[in-house]
């Protein structure tokens, strides 16, 4: 009896691992990506902030402009990221049994890992600048 159900359940234990293994990977390029583009972004833009710290700028005002900016661009990512996560999630709700296609926990920790991320970029691009 084992056996068969084990055999029964096989292919949906695979699907399920290559599911979560495709969203692993789409995390960690989606991390990359996104640490890649804000360390590129803050770093070409380091003549700016020279001009604006000559001219009275105070390093925590380009901090923050900087924090804010990339915050806006990586929410606003985040958000249509999140309705169209919710929406294949709701028209693939019919291949779920017991589980809840919406699951807030897993948003949430995605959501403070991308911010996570940003966070990071911008810290280690202040940081190298600092170096120079």
């Amino acid at each position: 009896m084992e056996e068969e159900f084990s055999r029964f359940t096989a292919p949906i234990r695979i699907i399920t691992l290559l599911t979560a293994a495709f969203a692993i990977s789409a995390l960690v390029l989606s991390a990359i990506g996104l640490y890649g583009a804000v360390a590129l972004h803050t770093q070409q833009r380091t003549r700016e902030f020279g001009i604006r710290a000559a001219l009275g700028g105070m390093p925590w005002e380009l901090m923050r402009m900087v924090v804010v900016q990339s915050l806006t661009v990586v929410l606003s990512g985040i958000a249509v990221g999140l309705v169209l996560a919710s929406v294949i999630a709701k028209a693939g709700s019919g291949l779920l049994l017991g589980v809840n296609p919406v699951d807030t926990l897993t948003y949430a920790a995605v959501t403070s890992a991308l911010v996570s991320v940003m966070l990071a970029a911008l810290w280690h691009t202040d940081q190298s600048a600092v170096d120079r």
